[in-house]
């Protein structure tokens, strides 16, 4: 295509043409100017003129009227996790559905207390107009950086007491893998959760109490903390929890990622899965359905976490009243090769 064969862009001209308006006229209704007292009639035939040309605001102008950078920052704490990209790919659609752009960084695991400042310092300084805030296994330490820049926030699955908040029901879906490992026979089922101390890791810890203390002696949960939410956590945690397995025949684990590492822990120990040990993990992606057996897991709802994250603050970028928010849909139980059907195997025998 020519330079020549370029459509152009349609102008708030062309839209005053059509309408038979000033321009100046279009560009207070289409700003929702609230100062503006003009007929409905005019106001529809200006609207209408609008869609008939196709007219879209220009982000630059708008930001120029409003003061506003029209750009958001999200900051994930470990850019490699798999688990992260559906969260990343629902804030990149809801961002460009709203004409804004979405900076992505990340809290590399292991940088210190001054790296992160600057870090925040980089995306706050006239950068952004509000941050979102996935912290994973930081401490607090972190989100109280963020909130001291005085930049609306909003926490992605993760609360803290005064800043809002969008997560996804993480005690829901701890019950429904235990559950199912329960239903499958399981009588002594043990959990791998993520760091000790984090608002994520206390909802998955608490949806799995649910159910072994409902149907199983409460004597039988046993819970080894990772240190953090990656395979590399999932296989040194996964040698302690083996350390101290005493005839549990399954385990919970807390993240999908994590599971991976769990899987070589086992394999170097000759534990087959689900033979010897069954294992249900929260979260679900492409590798989960490739490694072998393929694991079962609990799908949850991660790319309407992201979106919901963005409308979210851009809410409170425009006014709103901040507040926390749970996504409504379900978790979901997409059932694999990982867990073996003792109930079946009783009932064979009787």
């Amino acid at each position: 295509m020519t330079l020549r064969e370029i459509p152009k862009r349609p102008t708030l001209k062309d839209v005053a043409r059509l309408a038979g308006v000033d321009a100046s006229l279009v560009s207070r209704v289409v700003s929702n100017d609230p100062g503006l007292s003009i007929p409905d009639s005019t106001r529809s035939r200006v609207l209408s003129a609008v869609a008939t040309v196709g007219y879209r605001p220009s982000a630059a102008a708008r930001s120029l009227r409003t003061q506003r950078l029209s750009t958001l920052g999200l900051i994930v704490p470990d850019l490699t996790n798999p688990v992260y990209a559906p969260i990343v790919a629902g804030a990149q659609v809801a961002a460009g559905t709203a004409g804004i752009a979405l900076l992505l960084a990340s809290d590399t695991e292991g940088a210190s207390p001054e790296g992160a400042e600057a870090l925040v310092r980089m995306l706050a300084e006239d950068r952004v107009d509000g941050i979102l805030l996935a912290s994973g296994s930081r401490s607090d330490v972190l989100i109280r950086i963020v909130a001291a820049t005085g930049k609306p926030t909003v926490l992605v699955n993760r609360a803290a007491e005064g800043i809002p908040s969008v997560t996804v029901d993480d005690q829901a879906g701890a019950r429904i893998a235990t559950a199912h490992l329960v239903e499958k026979g399981h009588e002594r089922i043990m959990h791998l959760a993520g760091p000790a101390g984090v608002d994520t890791t206390r909802r998955r810890l608490a949806g799995y109490l649910d159910v072994v203390d409902s149907t199983l002696m409460a004597d039988s949960a046993s819970v080894t903390n990772a240190k953090g939410w990656s395979a590399r956590h999932g296989y040194e945690a996964g040698h302690a929890l083996l350390d101290r397995a005493d005839g549990a025949s399954a385990v919970f684990i807390a993240n999908v990622t994590m599971a991976v590492g769990f899987y070589r822990a086992a394999h170097e120990r000759g534990i087959r899965i689900p033979d010897d040990l069954s294992v249900v993990a929260l979260h679900d992606y492409d590798l989960a359905a490739m490694i072998v057996p393929s694991l079962t897991t609990v799908s949850m709802p991660l790319r309407e976490l992201g979106a919901s994250a963005v409308n979210q603050l851009l809410g409170i970028v425009d006014g709103a009243m901040p507040h926390n928010l749970m996504i409504s849909r379900r978790p979901v139980l997409v059932e694999r090769e990982s867990v073996r059907d003792l109930a079946e195997r009783s009932r064979a025998r009787s």
